[in-house]
């Protein structure tokens, strides 16, 4: 597809394994990094060469001088209901070069795009865009899913309420502890958790409590990418095991924010729709952990938001992200309604 403009003319074409310096350089250069979101060759493979569902899907515009000026990534998902697999992809990294803005980059990236997945046989695109970015896709074929609302279990209530006044009256956060967020008992590295001998049928378990809402199709595998190899996040895991059977895990890691020491719930998984396991598995965290909150998300109904509420995390209204999606095989159907999506933090994070 070429796509004439005043001058200069660009061109869209699928990535090659060549590109990766290029794609490197225009990332750090339109959008910069941070200590989680490096723009390196290992976080890159990391996020679209190695996941379990297979290598994003990824296009670039080049100038009639070779120089890539833009990126479009969809990191490819597979979800599952009732024993479906549906096949997603995740609107992520896109790029424009600061010389080659107002040119219709993002959107002649984003359409042609779609329509390649579309062609694929993909059932649906899914991000959670800024309020800045939202109107664009919106303009796109996207539709508003719902606000994804967070919920917290305040742990330390003094440190909590300061912070949080300073945050606001300050209008910057003030910084958070040093040292450890981890107790002495320090929690387990994911790696165990992945190469535990129960954790496929733990999973398949966990799958069962989730019923008919639409989850991320989880695997050893999966857990191992997502969590184990992530290239800068240290996340740990709690295990709780009766009569040398896994019977729930929870992956998390730290955090700050507010200058507040934060813990980020990502992942929950159930053997069966317990509350008394599932307080159990969050009593396991906190002793673990030595934080002024954690923070999570599950969708209302399910047993894992359940299990939350009645270990006394709470919502903080209007504060959180818009999930949108763009069905490509057909309508979204019940998939319009929020809380028919059982994502957790783990499947949302902008990692």
């Amino acid at each position: 597809m070429t796509v004439e403009q005043a001058t200069p003319l660009y061109t869209i074409r699928p990535r090659e394994e060549r590109d990766l310096d290029a794609i490197l350089e225009l990332m750090r250069l339109s959008l910069g990094e941070s200590s989680i979101l490096q723009r390196t060759g290992d976080m890159w493979n990391w996020k679209h060469e190695i996941s379990p569902f297979d290598r994003s899907y990824v296009l670039l515009a080049e100038n009639d001088e070779g120089r890539v000026i833009g990126l479009r990534a969809f990191l490819r998902w597979e979800f599952e209901r009732n024993g479906e697999t549906l096949r997603g992809v995740r609107a992520v990294d896109t790029s424009t070069h600061p010389d080659f803005r107002r040119m219709g980059l993002f959107k002649n990236l984003t359409l042609q795009a779609v329509d390649d997945v579309r062609d694929e046989g993909v059932d649906f695109v899914f991000n959670t865009p800024n309020d800045q970015s939202r109107p664009g896709y919106l303009k796109m074929g996207w539709q508003s899913v719902g606000l994804v609302e967070p919920v917290i279990k305040i742990l330390n209530y003094p440190r909590f309420v300061v912070g949080m006044a300073k945050s606001r009256l300050l209008k910057r956060p003030s910084n958070a502890p040093a040292g450890s967020y981890f107790a002495k008992n320090e929690p387990a590295d994911v790696t165990e958790l992945a190469d535990h001998p129960g954790l496929s049928d733990l999973i398949a378990a966990d799958s069962g409590v989730w019923g008919s809402m639409l989850h991320t199709k989880r695997s050893r595998e999966y857990i191992d990418w997502r969590y184990a190899k992530h290239p800068t996040i240290d996340y740990r895991a709690v295990m709780l095991e009766e009569n040398g059977v896994l019977e729930a895990a929870a992956v998390f890691r730290s955090n700050s924010r507010f200058g507040l020491r934060e813990i980020v719930l990502a992942e929950m998984l159930l053997s069966r729709s317990d509350r008394d396991l599932a307080r159990k598995l969050v009593s396991a965290v906190k002793s673990h952990v030595r934080a002024d909150y954690i923070i999570g998300y599950f969708p209302r109904g399910s047993a894992h938001r359940q299990a939350l509420q009645s270990s006394g995390f709470r919502r903080i209204p209007g504060q959180g992200m818009t999930l949108t999606s763009n069905p490509l095989s057909g309508p979204l159907g019940e998939l319009e309604a929020l809380d028919r999506w059982g994502l957790s933090m783990g499947d949302l994070e902008l990692f």
